[in-house]
């Protein structure tokens, strides 16, 4: 899976858009834990 298709599910299933987060001294675009639990939480039916 491309890192663009994922961006399209997380997005639909409502992690929202990036933000700039810190990953081991560096900042990048990515997407916050909650957002992500929460889209899994939807894909699972949960």
């Amino acid at each position: 899976m491309t890192a663009d298709r994922l961006g399209e599910l997380l997005r639909a299933a409502g992690a929202g858009a990036t933000v700039k987060v810190t990953i081991e001294g560096r900042r990048v675009n990515g997407y916050r834990r909650g957002d992500v639990e929460a889209a899994l939480k939807y894909l699972s039916g949960a």
